[in-house]
C-alpha cells in the first residue's frame, strides 16, 4: 500500500471531501465550457475517462502486477464508452458513467477499504465514491432538467 501524506482521516470525511471536490469540478466544467453544452458534456466525459485512468496510473507506481494493469485498462475501455455514448447517443449515458463509476471504487478496489490495500491509497476510494456520487446524480438532474416537458394530454 502507498504510503499517504495525508493524514488518516475517518472515510465518510474523504467522502464529503470527493463530494466537494465533486461539485468544484462541475463548476469547473460550466464555467470552461462558457455556456455551450457540447463543451460542456465533451468536459463530462473526459473527465469520466480521467477518473479510470488515475486507477491505472496508481497500478503502474504501487502494483508492478500485469494483472492489474489489465483490468484498469478494462475499465478505461467501459467508461471511455459510457463517455462516448454520452456525447452520441444520449447524455444520460455521461451521468450514469459516474454512478457506476461508484461500483468500480467499491467492487473492484474494495482492498483499498482494508489495511492491506494493494496499490490504491487508503483515502482514495472514499473521496472517489463521494466526487462519483455528487456527479453522476447532479449531471442526471441537469439533463432532465433539459428535457422537453411532457403533453400532459398524453398522461
Amino acid at each position: 500500500m502507498p504510503d499517504s501524506i495525508f493524514p488518516e482521516l475517518s472515510y465518510g470525511v474523504w467522502i464529503f471531501i470527493g463530494a466537494g471536490l465533486g461539485a468544484l469540478w462541475l463548476g469547473s466544467c460550466k464555467l470552461l465550457a462558457r455556456g455551450k453544452l457540447k463543451a460542456e458534456r465533451q468536459l463530462w466525459g473526459i473527465g469520466l475517462i480521467g477518473a479510470a485512468v488515475i486507477y491505472l496510473c496508481f497500478a503502474m507506481i504501487w502494483s508492478g502486477n500485469p494483472e492489474d494493469y489489465i483490468v484498469e485498462l478494462i475499465g478505461i475501455g467501459v467508461y471511455t464508452s459510457l463517455a462516448c455514448a454520452g456525447l452520441y447517443i444520449n447524455p444520460f449515458f455521461l451521468g450514469a458513467g459516474w454512478g457506476v463509476h461508484v461500483a468500480w471504487d467499491v467492487g473492484v478496489h474494495a482492498d483499498a477499504f482494508t489495511a492491506e490495500a494493494s496499490y490504491v491509497p487508503y483515502w482514495y476510494g472514499p473521496a472517489c465514491i463521494g466526487f462519483d456520487i455528487l456527479s453522476g446524480v447532479v449531471l442526471m438532474c441537469w439533463e432532465l432538467e433539459r428535457q422537453p416537458p411532457h403533453d400532459k394530454r398524453m398522461l
